[in-house]
């Protein structure tokens, strides 16, 4: 049934060629969703080995890390499996507003964020409170790892921003004879 598909879809389509622009944000984003890939493995495997052999609050601290990062992990494999297709020619690109929406989406989530964090302490302050272990576990790792997702989406921002700023044009201006004259350089 499978192959009857793909004889039905045709060939695959090469890629466009990419300008440097694009190179650039298939590297931000591809080392950006390796990074949030490999922080998940080692949360996970760390989370889940710990989370068996420690007590009291360092146990569910571990465990939440497990359990948080295997929606990390996902994430991040997704985003490392939509730009291999993209990179075979099967979805259709436009890099400039690829790079747009990943910049604000990355500026989003961090502002989500902050949002983990403060839940984060506020769970940590009610598992003090009440002497609770698992609130005190739970709530030092979502502090943890909203901690380590502001910096990573605040970073993948700035470098599709700082991608995005080298693509725009820059204005450009002479004198002549005549007078002066005014440009807009870049590619639209």
């Amino acid at each position: 049934m499978l192959a009857l598909l793909a004889l039905l879809a045709g060939p695959p389509q090469p890629a466009a060629p990419r300008d440097d622009f694009d190179r650039r944000r298939v590297i931000i984003h591809r080392t950006g969703m390796a990074t949030l890939t490999g922080w998940s493995l080692a949360n996970i495997g760390l989370g889940l080995g710990l989370g068996f052999t420690t007590e009291g609050p360092a146990r569910h601290f571990h465990q939440m890390n497990a359990y948080w990062n295997t929606v990390n992990l996902a994430l991040g494999i997704a985003g490392l499996v939509g730009l291999r297709r993209e990179s075979r020619g099967r979805a259709a690109s436009d890099p400039l507003a690829m790079s747009r929406r990943s910049a604000s989406l990355f500026t989003w989530n961090a502002a989500l964020d902050v949002a983990y964090m403060a839940t984060g302490a506020i769970l940590y302050n009610f598992g003090q409170d009440r002497d609770h272990d698992r609130m005190l576990g739970y709530g030092a790792a979502i502090v943890l790892q909203g901690g380590f997702l502001f910096v990573f989406d605040l970073t993948m921002a700035a470098l599709h921003t700082r991608n995005l700023q080298r693509r725009a044009p820059k204005p450009t201006a002479s004198i002549t004879p005549g007078g002066a004259v005014f440009s807009l350089r870049g590619t639209f």
